[in-house]
């Protein structure tokens, strides 16, 4: 990924933050309103840009919603979820996936918002058409190539992979150099046996690099996750301003400035919950089950 590409990631996922949360229902005017993101979310994104990405903040939260906003970056999501609960911040920002983990859990959060990517969120393993290989434990001990800028949802489905398949069936190769598209490419010249990029990743080199493509076959795919949902606690902000923080974020797309960022994060917009992405977190906490408690 060059830098450009990624100020513009780091930038955009600090757009994707802008949701309603939940805590003191005093003016709103006077608050900021503090959203916590997973850190996941700005895997191969250096410190600095993430940094730079968050003084933009303000400015654009303020001009979607009306309100002054804020942002901070958590590493745990049932953390995220406490602070959420108890006021410390308003809003927070999680994969669908952990939201499937902790929906259950915590009756008083409540999803805002979700995103609307391009394509929902699935990894993919991929190999050259010459390998004869059928599966992932067939790879004979070979590596598994994982780009630097994997998201959270890959490195899920790869920990399944390994506990479903008999031990050293593949090895995990993550250079800190490699992104998505040279990992396809050293398959495509016979450097690499496989590589794990996201399904999206897979159709736009396919697109993009038809005469390479044809090398290249899907060996492997994870079931489509829930995308990234934005909670808040019932306990928290009032109905006016979750409805004035709903109401900003779901016409985004069709501010010139939010428009641009939407789309270099590969996003559409954000849309209310709606029964099609509860029946993807359903699915999703059967096919993932919660982590055991540490």
């Amino acid at each position: 990924m060059r830098l450009s590409a990624c100020l513009a990631a780091s930038l955009l996922a600090i757009v994707a933050g802008f949701a309603p949360a939940a805590d003191v229902p005093a003016d709103p005017a006077k608050d900021n309103i503090t959203v916590g993101i997973m850190s996941g979310m700005f895997k191969g994104i250096p410190e600095p840009l993430i940094k730079a990405g968050g003084q933009q903040f303000n400015t654009l939260f303020k001009k979607f919603t009306g309100l002054p906003g804020d942002v901070m970056v958590e590493d745990d999501y049932r953390k995220l979820a406490a602070k959420v609960n108890e006021n410390k911040i308003q809003l927070g920002v999680i994969h669908g996936y952990e939201w499937a983990w902790l929906a259950k859990q915590n009756p008083q959060l409540a999803p805002l918002v979700v995103t609307l990517p391009a394509k929902l969120p699935q990894a993919c393993i991929v190999v050259n058409t010459k390998n004869p290989v059928l599966a992932p434990a067939n790879l004979k001990g070979a590596n598994i190539d994982i780009p630097f800028n994997m998201k959270a949802h890959g490195f899920l489905y790869l920990d399944k992979l390994q506990k479903s398949c008999p031990p050293g069936s593949f090895a995990i190769n993550t250079p800190e150099d490699l992104g998505p598209e040279e990992a396809l490419d050293e398959i495509v010249k016979g450097k690499a046996t496989a590589a794990m990029v996201d399904h999206s990743t897979f159709a736009a080199y396919k697109v993009n690099n038809p005469g390479k493509a044809v090398r290249l076959k899907l060996l492997s795919a994870s079931e489509v996750f829930p995308p990234t949902v934005l909670v808040y606690s019932k306990k928290g902000l009032t109905e006016r301003t979750i409805s004035q923080i709903r109401t900003g974020l779901l016409k985004a797309h069709k501010d010139p400035q939010g428009k641009a960022f939407l789309f270099l994060w590969n996003l559409k917009g954000f849309e209310e919950p709606s029964p099609a992405f509860e029946k993807l977190v359903e699915d999703s906490v059967k096919a993932y089950p919660p982590p055991a408690m540490k």
